[in-house]
């Protein structure tokens, strides 16, 4: 990830606010420490959702997605395809949502240490350990169990295992959706028709099928999803109970009666072929 902060994403979102007329920016809501949590919407409302950075090891799923976005944008303003698709022409039809940093305060901690808590740094510092890598919020929460569904099993595991207070990993709450993060994303969701999600993440390098409501998935979403499973070079899942509870995909589904997939990749994958997989999910 380098020196990628959330500076460098404000100077992203602003180079590509001047470089496609079909590019609109908003902010969904902000951080523990205030800092923007960015919706960057390509063509019309509603259509696919791609997020990332819930996390504060995402860092890596963040900036490739934001990178994508950038290249979604060069290409339309030159009138070229991208990966072989004409995304201006087809987001017309039914537009794409990036959320590219959820958590814009752990990157920052991720990236400079306590520091990047801002007038948390204090409190911030009391948590840092070197042997645990920060994957939380500013307060020390994570927040990518933070979701209702199976958060009584994200509780009662969390009370097993003695962690019950903030930490740097370990740790994530004690109500759902008790970060800023976590409550402004589900309000965000329930105000749009989105028609599919797509979390990233870094991870071992595997596709997660999160189906909407009871039915089983109809033959075109499996095609879709060995289509998108193939085209990131990785197998698919449909995850256990206990890999669904609290988790944001499963609420999507389950909420909001659309399909949710989850990608990880591991460090240093997140090439082409993430480039091809996001534009095939942009108009799947």
């Amino acid at each position: 990830m380098g020196e990628f902060g959330y500076a460098s994403l404000v100077s992203a979102v602003n180079r590509l606010r001047a470089q496609a007329p079909f590019f609109h920016a908003r902010v969904i809501g902000r951080s523990l420490c205030g800092r923007g949590l960015f919706a960057l919407r390509f063509g019309g409302s509603g259509g696919a959702l791609i997020a990332a950075g819930l996390d504060a090891g995402d860092g890596e799923a963040g900036a490739a997605l934001l990178g994508w976005a950038e290249g979604v944008c060069r290409c339309a303003a030159e009138g070229t395809p991208f990966c072989g698709v004409d995304l201006s022409r087809a987001l017309s039809f039914s537009g794409v949502t990036v959320l590219p940093w959820l958590n814009p305060d752990g990157l920052e901690i991720v990236r400079s240490g306590a520091k990047g808590a801002g007038t948390l740094r204090q409190f911030t510092q009391s948590l840092l350990r070197e042997e645990t890598p920060w994957r939380a919020g500013a307060a020390g929460l994570r927040l990518d169990r933070q979701f209702p569904c199976g958060f009584e099993e994200v509780r009662e595991r969390q009370l097993f295992s003695g962690a019950d207070a903030p930490a740097a990993d370990g740790f994530f709450g004690t109500t759902p959706f008790s970060s800023p993060e976590t409550a402004a994303l589900a309000r965000f969701c329930r105000s749009e028709r989105f028609s599919r999600l797509l979390m990233l993440g870094v991870g071992e390098g595997l596709l997660s099928f999160f189906p909407a409501g009871e039915a089983p998935a109809e033959r075109e979403t499996v095609l879709g999803l060995k289509m998108l499973a193939a085209s990131a070079g990785v197998p698919f899942v449909l995850p256990a109970a206990a890999e669904r509870a609290g988790t944001f995909p499963a609420w999507f589904a389950e909420t909001l009666n659309a399909d949710a997939f989850a990608l990880t990749l591991e460090h240093g994958g997140f090439d082409r072929r993430l480039e091809d997989a996001l534009t095939l999910f942009a108009v799947m």
